[in-house]
């Protein structure tokens, strides 16, 4: 298995990126209702985070069953 320094070395030698990356999951703890009453107002501070460069994507994670 590779190190990590080694990985970075590697994908910089190949063009790469090689960013950690992290993956935070929540649930509501209200339902869907208190999110869905906040909407325009979460998009707005995610657009910003995209503009920041801290953050590329955003879910939500789910099915028709939610």
């Amino acid at each position: 298995m590779m190190s990590w320094a080694d990985l970075l070395t590697w994908s910089d030698g190949h063009g790469l990126l090689a960013k950690r990356l992290y993956v935070v999951l929540s649930e509501p703890a209200n339902g869907l209702g208190p999110v869905l009453d906040h909407l325009d107002e979460h998009v707005s501070y995610q657009i910003r985070l995209e503009h920041e460069g801290v953050m590329f994507a955003a879910g939500p994670l789910s099915d028709d069953a939610e």
